[in-house]
């Protein structure tokens, strides 16, 4: 609902604040502040009510857009939206709009973000970022093969800059720290007219323990793997990183890539069995080629793989 937000901008600033100021934030009736203050805590905002006031338990920083703008490269342009079903949606619809190479949308509240084959995708409000950003490729580089590698070494450097270590990169589009899922990459291509790429992007700022209570699998957030950054700043830093790398795509493909990867390789030399539209197969990961496939060591040779699905044996 549209009043969430404005409360949790009054109390952001971390004091107490009475119910009268909660109300005229959030422009209500005194009767709508208690369903107001149960969705907050529904979004996993934790609450601290004591003597006719309420404060946040936990900060939360919110995003801005002037303290992310002043750090990105003059060719990525960005949109903070408060709430959205899908960045990726909104920069799709944006690209056949027409919007420029480097439009980027990042939402607070995304309510319907989409994972690989189709999976929901989970960004926990105040907690993560979830953004997507638009790039128009050029002629040559058509076969965007390789690009969801490309876009994970991206934001691993990223991470790395910001203090992360433990990275790990999981065929085709997984970040790890210590084998847990820490960032999802999902890439859509906005128009096959033209090599325009929709790049979403989520990440696990923190709360990556509340999170895997309502997951089938373990994840790791940034500030487990050494991060303590804002997510502004965790923003700015990945935006500006995509854009470089996204240009550097454009002149050389993922062969660019392809030694970074490998270094970050979280399963090569392990077995490991994929699933794709043909069936299961099993073997040892041995990397990559310089079109993005993961190459397999089987009992029939090494066979090369475009897409599926990773797990280990």
């Amino acid at each position: 609902m549209p009043y969430k937000l404005p409360i949790i901008r009054l109390l952001s600033d971390g004091q107490p604040h009475s119910a009268d100021e909660l109300i005229a934030a959030g422009k209500l009736a005194p009767a709508e502040l208690a369903p107001a203050l149960a969705d907050l805590l529904g979004l996993g905002v934790a609450l601290d009510a004591h003597g006719g006031s309420v404060r946040l338990a936990e900060p939360i920083e919110l995003l801005d857009p002037d303290a992310v703008a002043g750090r990105l490269p003059p060719e990525v342009r960005l949109a903070v939206v408060d709430r959205c079903e899908s960045t990726s949606s909104v920069v799709a619809d944006l690209a056949r709009e027409g919007a420029a190479s480097g439009t980027a949308v990042v939402c607070e509240i995304q309510t319907a973000g989409r994972g690989r084959r189709g999976a929901p995708w989970l960004a926990p409000f105040g907690t993560s970022l979830a953004f997507s950003l638009l790039w128009r490729f050029g002629a040559e580089a058509k076969n965007l093969g390789g690009l969801s590698l490309a876009v994970g070494v991206a934001c691993s450097r990223a991470f790395e800059r910001l203090g992360a270590s433990g990275i790990g990169l999981k065929w085709p589009n997984d970040i790890l720290w210590e084998g847990r899922k820490l960032c999802g990459i999902l890439i859509e291509i906005a128009s096959t007219e033209d090599a325009a790429a929709v790049i979403g992007i989520g990440v696990n700022v923190r709360g990556a323990d509340r999170l895997s209570e309502r997951l089938p699998y373990s994840v790791a957030d940034l500030r487990m793997a050494g991060v303590s950054e804002s997510r502004n700043a965790i923003l700015a830093e990945m935006l500006a990183a995509l854009a470089a790398a996204c240009a550097r795509f454009d002149r050389s493909g993922f062969g660019g890539f392809r030694d970074d990867w490998e270094r970050r390789h979280a399963h090569r030399g392990q077995r490991v069995r994929l699933l794709n539209g043909d069936g299961a197969c099993e073997g040892t990961a041995l990397g990559v080629d310089d079109d993005g496939a993961l190459l397999v060591a089987t009992d029939r040779g090494t066979e090369r793989f475009l897409a599926g699905e990773v797990s280990l044996r």
